[in-house]
């Protein structure tokens, strides 16, 4: 197969802020006057997306939930309630969603504690059930993280050279009325090797194929850049045998843009970097490396924010199991009993009593009759030898009674008690 020249689109470069004057540095009021200044033309990133997210996202993912919506399900509750196999719940509270096979299982929603890094489902669902009805009239589709793993497959433990199988996906995308080249546009999360998350966009009308990284630009996007082009190739020369399908081909350009992308530093939240930028991308919303920042997660508790829009999608909309009470909270009366009920428990006691009593009683050493249970405070031979030893007596004393004690010596049981006259047992 011959290999495609694509057409790399220059970026344009940020201009960047000019040097600080002389005068800011030697006049320190003068300084803070101007920055003041500057603040009230443009009031700060951060603060106007913890108010009402980024312009345009109709959505308003970056933002916290409002009281209204916490309101409906606490989250945090939901989050961190245990799974079924970890507790006395007899389901979990899976999510599930009219007409998509995509649900989401309580062990995938509960990886949107911080942290943990986030599993397909959890974005498959937040693209096929949140984004696309909101895009819809917009013509954008999405493919499931499952593309790329069956078009580039590397096997069970994703150990192998990455195979190109188009046959695995030739139908994918088929049922929509002018077939997958007839949409606007198409975004494509992708799983790198089961260890990071990006997403690609494919754009119909301007005959681009572009890629962002949480991560920057690296080698191995190209990857995915190439792979996809190849399959669009092979998809046009399907559906349209008659046509030349090079020069259909030659007309696409691939471009890294990761550069333009908002970075990621820690390890785990590349699933939350993708999902974002999916959404803002089906907008139509430019991303750019200054749009967001990773510290907004946490500021604005976006992983909240997408466990809720996904419990608001779903059609069953569980709610959280209360917390499962100690046992003798539960086996407490709500009231305390009567004096009747008092009187009437008197007679039980003593009939517990008495059964108790007659389980302990067990047959002595060296006797017939019933005694109590046997202790094991009584001394032996060896503690009655030290205690004769340990009495101030004479000499003659101690031997005539050394000579008396026998080798072996009966332990008996302590002696039962005399009853009481008018006792009942």
């Amino acid at each position: 197969m011959p290999e495609f020249k694509t057409k790399i689109q220059e970026l344009p470069q940020l201009p960047t802020d000019p040097e600080r004057p002389a005068a800011d540095r030697t006049n320190p009021r003068e300084s803070s006057t101007k920055r003041r200044k500057v603040s009230r033309r443009q009031p700060a990133r951060t603060n106007s997306s913890q108010s009402a997210g980024v312009d345009g996202d109709r959505m308003q993912l970056l933002r916290r939930n409002n009281v209204s919506e916490n309101s409906k399900v606490p989250i945090n509750a939901l989050l961190s309630q245990p799974l079924a196999s970890e507790s006395s719940t007899a389901t979990d509270p899976d999510l599930s969603f009219k007409r998509s096979g995509n649900g989401v299982k309580f062990e995938s929603l509960k990886t949107l504690n911080p942290g943990l890094w986030l599993k397909s489902d959890v974005i498959n669902s937040f693209a096929m059930n949140i984004i696309r009805p909101l895009v819809r009239n917009r013509r954008v589709h999405f493919f499931s993280t499952y593309f790329f793993s069956r078009l580039l497959d590397t096997g069970p433990h994703v150990t192998q050279t990455p195979s190109y199988k188009f046959y695995e996906v030739k139908r994918w995308g088929d049922r929509l009325s002018n077939g997958i080249l007839g949409v606007k546009e198409l975004i494509i999360p992708i799983n790198h090797r089961n260890v990071h998350w990006l997403c690609l966009k494919v754009s119909m009308a301007n005959k681009s194929i572009m890629l962002w990284d949480s991560s920057g630009v690296k080698e191995s996007n190209q990857l995915y850049l190439n792979t996809m082009l190849r399959y669009l190739k092979d998809k046009f020369r399907a559906t349209s045998p008659q046509e030349d399908a090079d020069v259909w081909i030659a007309q696409w350009t691939t471009l890294d843009d990761s550069a333009n992308c908002p970075r990621q530093y820690n390890g785990y939240d590349c699933g939350v970097f993708t999902i974002v930028n999916m959404t803002l991308l089906a907008e139509n919303i430019p991303l750019s490396n200054t749009l967001y920042e990773e510290q907004d997660f946490q500021n604005l508790d976006t992983r909240r924010r997408i466990a809720y829009l996904l419990w608001e999608a779903s059609s069953n909309r569980p709610q959280p199991t209360s917390t499962n009470r100690p046992q003798l909270d539960r086996a407490l009366p709500s009231k305390l009993p009567s004096s009747s009920t008092t009187k009437a428990g008197s007679s039980s006691t003593k009939e517990r009593q008495k059964r108790r009593r007659q389980n302990n009683r067990r047959v002595a050493v060296g006797s017939n009759r019933l005694r109590g249970k046997v202790t094991y405070d009584d001394p032996g031979p060896s503690d009655q030898l030290i205690t004769l030893l340990n009495r101030k007596r004479n000499a003659a004393s101690v031997a005539i009674e050394e000579s008396a004690l026998p080798d072996m010596t009966q332990r008996h049981a302590p002696k039962k008690r005399r009853r009481k006259k008018g006792s009942q047992d």
